[in-house]
């Protein structure tokens, strides 16, 4: 989407974004849904200490800025509770999101309750 933003309006420009690219993935559990996902911001070399192994931990997700010295990393969880008993009080920043609607063949789909 933001591509073809750029490519429809010529020297747009964009304070604050990030562009970033997929650098690796981990999916421990593919069958459970998602009912949180965390999203913190770290430079490139502590992509590891951002992915705690924990229980409860889905999936992660490293996207690296194109400059590669920072990382944006997406995990998903079994539900808040897990994420936080997994957090360091003194962890990295996050924000949690819960997924509020899906697309699924070009239809909504609600998550599971």
């Amino acid at each position: 989407m933001v591509s073809r933003v750029d490519t429809l309006v010529p020297g747009i420009q964009r304070p604050g974004l990030e562009r970033t690219r997929l650098d690796h993935s981990v999916v421990h559990d593919a069958v459970r849904p998602t009912g949180v996902y965390v999203v913190s911001r770290t430079a490139a070399d502590d992509v590891e200490s951002a992915i705690p192994v924990a229980s409860g931990l889905l999936a992660a997700h490293a996207h690296l800025t194109t400059d590669g010295r920072r990382a944006i990393v997406v995990t998903e969880w079994v539900d808040a509770a897990s994420h936080e008993a997994a957090v360091a009080p003194a962890g990295p920043g996050f924000t949690r999101y819960a997924l509020h609607h899906a697309f699924a063949d070009d239809r909504v789909v609600s998550p599971p309750s």
